[in-house]
């Protein structure tokens, strides 16, 4: 089974439908980056939805390689959310230094697509606006 808009937080999470993780571990393994989960699995409480956005939204990896160091966001489609989207900036300032700055990646395939918040940004505004069966907004981005 493969996880959608449709189905429900719980079913997403499962570690069968999240693919881009797997996809993001795996390349981390074969490029040997040091890679650490820090973001939730799944639902830590039954009022997840409950917790402040920020903390729903810590990012899902630290990894390392000799001296360098980020903080990184896993998708595992080009679609974004619009309430993702403006929480950026927040995301920015709670996630992201400069000497680990807070990066996405974008697990379509083999090899993430790598970006720096302010090219999501970008592709973000340049993207058309796009509504999910459940009334929430996105946008997919052209990662091309």
């Amino acid at each position: 089974m493969s996880a959608n808009n449709q189905s429900n937080y719980q079913d997403r999470m499962k570690p069968e439908n999240c693919k881009g993780e797997i996809i993001f571990k795996k390349w981390c393994s074969e490029n040997e980056w040091n890679c650490q989960k820090i973001g939730f699995d799944g639902y830590p409480t039954k009022n997840f939805w409950l917790l402040n956005p920020l903390l729903r939204n810590i990012p899902d990896f630290v990894i390392d390689k000799g001296a360098k160091i980020f903080v990184v966001q896993v998708k595992g489609s080009p679609n974004f959310k619009q309430n993702e989207y403006d929480l950026l900036n927040e995301f920015i300032n709670s996630y992201h230094s400069p000497e680990a700055p807070l990066i996405y990646a974008f697990c379509l395939e083999q090899n993430p697509i790598f970006k720096k918040t302010e090219e999501v940004k970008k592709l973000y505004q340049e993207s058309q606006d796009k509504i999910w069966s459940d009334g929430k907004i996105y946008r997919t981005l052209n990662l091309k």
